[in-house]
């Protein structure tokens, strides 16, 4: 039988999972307060996304 990762993949994959919940629903709630007048483009987002995803934003 194989072995689950350690806990470190664990914790790591739960932090990741509720950073980008944390991200969506922030994007979420701008846009609902400003009635979509201040919601953000992908030109925004995704550089930093991708910034987030290769850990320079966040150190896990």
């Amino acid at each position: 039988m194989d072995q689950l990762p350690d806990t470190r993949y664990w914790s790591w994959l739960f932090k990741m999972g509720l950073s980008r919940f944390f991200i969506l629903r922030v994007l979420y709630k701008i846009a609902n307060l400003t009635s979509d007048c201040c919601s953000l483009t992908e030109a925004a987002i995704y550089p930093v996304l991708k910034e987030f995803v290769q850990g320079r934003v966040c150190n896990f």
